[in-house]
């Protein structure tokens, strides 16, 4: 991005420096490459708009970084290969494990479900979603 008008340089002084983040060491530790992670293609959402979603919000903890989206869809990277989607119009939880098997289900279900590993994330993800919006 070399040309854009000024009044924009602060923003696009802070996307660089998100840029470099997501590209370096410390975010490859947490979340695998986009290619290996099979992630759903929100542009086949019917709302989508080019352009209409982004990150809203972000945070990273010792274990995840977390993500916002513009269309109230949370994702969660954690630092062992693990994910968490949350998309709170359709109710479900996408869950990603260690091996890159993927599980959907309504959320109801999810919080009652004898996957352990599941739970234990998505009380993690509960609490640092409730974090990130307390701390607006």
């Amino acid at each position: 991005m070399d040309s854009y008008p000024r009044e924009l340089s602060k923003k696009v002084t802070l996307l660089e420096h998100f840029k470099n983040y997501l590209q370096s060491s410390r975010a490859q530790s947490c979340a695998r490459p986009l290619s290996s992670r099979g992630e759903i293609d929100y542009r086949k959402e019917q709302n989508y708009k080019p352009g209409s979603i982004y990150v809203k919000k972000w945070m990273q903890t010792k274990h995840a970084i977390m993500f916002r989206l513009s269309n109230k869809i949370v994702q969660v990277y954690f630092t062992d290969h693990t994910e968490i989607h949350l998309n709170s119009e359709s109710r479900l939880v996408t869950y990603v494990n260690k091996l890159g098997n993927r599980s959907v289900m309504p959320l109801n279900q999810a919080l009652d479900s004898n996957n352990t590993e599941m739970t234990k994330r998505l009380k993690y993800t509960k609490d640092i979603l409730t974090h990130m919006l307390n701390n607006v």
